[in-house]
């Protein structure tokens, strides 16, 4: 068995081959963790898991999301604990390479990520993920 531990199929640019990419990995019996980004995604990557054997969910705000929405712990552990495909959290960490918003300070967007990335630490230590 193979095991891709970081993987994005609820990305659009999977829209069009999602149902066969799925089916490849099943029958090849590669185990996939699909890591959401942003709420959309993690909601996706979540019902994806349910659905199919293989697929599990990996939950949390990317870095470059974090002033496009604020890190919700009660949307995290509502998926978390009401879903037992959900085997991490994040993405997470720190990304400087893809940031869009140049009205805020280099020093605002670190201490902004640092601040988030904490939180997914907690969360990950309280449920041991």
């Amino acid at each position: 068995m193979l095991v891709d531990s970081h993987a994005h199929l609820d990305f659009a640019g999977f829209e069009e081959d999602r149902d066969e990419v799925i089916r490849r990995c099943a029958d090849k019996n590669v185990t996939v963790i699909n890591v959401g980004t942003q709420t959309p995604t993690n909601k996706l990557c979540v019902a994806m898991a349910q659905a199919h054997d293989h697929l599990y969910a990996s939950v949390g705000l990317h870095p470059i999301h974090v002033f496009d929405e604020d890190f919700d712990s009660g949307f995290f552990e509502t998926l978390i604990t009401e879903n037992d495909k959900v085997v991490a959290v994040g993405e997470t960490g720190f990304d400087y390479f893809y940031i869009k918003d140049k009205e805020k300070s280099f020093a605002e967007i670190k201490a902004k990520q640092a601040a988030v990335f904490r939180q997914h630490i907690t969360l990950a230590q309280k449920h041991t993920l």
